[in-house]
């Protein structure tokens, strides 16, 4: 150090010459921290640069690294990078992988810390749309089978497949998200969204939940169906009266009737039309049947 006043003092021009020789000197005695400074003095920045790293001093090599040639820049950029990520400062890594053209290392940066909508930011940044639309897709699926089901349902809309939403949320039984998807992008399919969840409801035995999902697709008829298949008869006229046509409910108490009185006919079925207050029925129920003529009669009001 004497050495470098002296000819600062007597000779300026060997000043750079010995402080980079000072520099040298103290890195072969093992003072990394001590050299840089020195080949600051010298203007070998990319020697201080390297110093600094060795030594660990981050923010100092931050500093020293705008005074280097690109090259040089690139090559290290990426060493301050992961030591940021190491110490899990990831706005500063993301900085200096940018900074040395490795967007790629920032994305996978942030998907190894579970960061994942950092992850998209860069991928938006640097990617191709159709390498953005396949990570969109991708992350979506990963987020659907850790049943994330609302960042899987971004991510899909964000690919602009909302299709694979309605059938994440569909399978998973979700079925008001899955309208609510239907609403927002494929509105003009939503009577045949709920006709679908309807048919599924009904083949798993839900058939309250199957009902007011035929209904929201006016599929009335389907539902007296429904209850009539599963000997429901009281729902199937309930709806049949609420829904159907006036007299419409009537066929479907004589549908009942004729299934409690057999293909040979019974008082069993014309009884249930006279309890519901369908005498014409009963009485014409009992005249189809041939053998009941007796009952027809005691059923039939005195004017008749």
């Amino acid at each position: 150090r004497h050495a470098v006043e002296v000819a600062r003092k007597h000779f300026p021009s060997q000043v750079v010459t010995l402080e980079e020789k000072h520099g040298d000197f103290l890195i072969s005695q093992k003072q990394v921290e001590s050299a840089v400074n020195h080949y600051i003095e010298a203007g070998k920045y990319d020697k201080a640069l390297q110093a600094a790293l060795q030594a660990r001093l981050w923010k100092r090599a931050e500093a020293i690294i705008e005074n280097v040639d690109k090259d040089v820049a690139e090559a290290n950029y990426v060493k301050l990078a992961r030591h940021y990520e190491e110490i899990q400062s990831y706005d500063e890594a993301k900085r200096f992988y940018i900074a040395a053209d490795k967007h790629e290392d920032a994305l996978k940066m942030f998907e190894r810390a579970g960061m994942i909508k950092e992850m998209l930011r860069v991928a938006e940044q640097f990617l191709e749309p159709e390498d953005i639309t396949k990570m969109y897709l991708e992350q979506a699926r990963r987020h659907e089978a850790s049943h994330k089901f609302r960042e899987a349902e971004d991510l899909y809309v964000k690919a602009n497949e909302p299709d694979y939403a309605i059938k994440m949320y569909q399978k998973q039984h979700m079925f008001d998200d899955m309208i609510r998807m239907v609403e927002e992008h494929r509105v003009i399919h939503l009577s045949e969204a709920h006709n679908l969840i309807a048919t599924q409801l009904e083949a798993e035995g839900q058939v309250r939940d199957a009902e007011k999902h035929f209904l929201r697709a006016g599929k009335w008829q389907s539902v007296v169906a429904m209850y009539r298949d599963k000997g429901r008869w009281d729902d199937s006229i309930r709806v049949a009266k609420t829904y159907g046509p006036a007299n419409y409910w009537k066929k479907v108490a004589l549908e009942h009737a004729v299934s409690l009185g057999g293909e040979s006919g019974g008082e069993e079925g014309a009884q249930y039309l006279y309890k519901k207050g369908l005498v014409e029925e009963a009485i014409n129920y009992c005249f189809e049947q041939g053998n009941l003529w007796n009952f027809a009669f005691d059923m039939a009001p005195p004017s008749l």
